[in-house]
This record gives structure tokens, sequence and C-alpha cells, in this order.
């Protein structure tokens, strides 16, 4: 896993900022996705708000090459909805005639423990 500063962690999230504007995001179609939101109570209207509330705190790593398109970079990100830690995974996909596109590769419950390197969190 590769760890970014903190200046290319705001970068790509004033990338997400701005397609996100322009409504180039998806939600990728996977069972362990859509599995998650329905036991959460969310709805895919639900993903891109969430996304766009992350910040550099809910960072975990990235950009590591994408393994099924590995000129795309991905970022793992990880946030509480409600009771639930949730895994985000997200990939600019290039195109050379159009814009780019924020795809969330994964939008579900995380399966181990997550690390923040940027997170500042109270003393207990």
């Amino acid at each position: 896993m590769t760890q970014a500063s903190i200046e290319q962690v705001r970068e790509f999230l004033l990338l997400r900022d701005r397609l996100l504007t322009v409504g180039r995001c998806i939600l990728v179609s996977r069972e362990k996705n859509t599995e998650f939101l329905l036991r959460a109570g969310l709805s895919e209207s639900n993903v891109n708000p969430e996304v766009a509330a992350l910040t550099a705190n809910h960072y975990v790593s990235g950009p590591d090459k994408e393994h099924q398109e590995p000129y795309d970079d991905v970022w793992v990100f990880g946030t509480d909805i409600d009771q639930f830690k949730v895994y985000i995974k997200l990939v600019v996909r290039r195109f050379q005639e159009n814009q780019p596109l924020l795809k969330v590769l994964s939008f579900h419950e995380q399966e181990r423990p997550l690390k923040f390197p940027f997170s500042v969190q109270a003393p207990e």
C-alpha cells in the first residue's frame, strides 16, 4: 500500500469535488456494495454525499495501481455511517476524449481495521 502526502490527498479530493459537481461519479455494481446498502438501509443516492464528505482525515492508502486497469490509481478511505465502519475505494478513470470519471469501486463495511495516517483524534 502506498502512502501519499497530505498534499497529494488534498489534490485528489479537489479532483473528486470537481467530478462530483459535474455528475461524473458512479457506484460500481458489486454484490458486496449492494448487500451493504440494503443492510445499512441506504440507497445509491446516499453514496455521493458520503463520498463528498470524505476528508484527508478519512484517508487510508493510495494511490495504488488498480489491478483491472493498471493505469488508474486507487485511493482507499474509511468513514463511519451510523453504526457501520465503512471501507470506500475510489478510482479516477481517465478517458482520452471525455472528462475523467470517479468510480466508487467499494462501498461496504470494512473487513479489517483501517489505519488513518492523517486523522486528528482527541486524546482519550
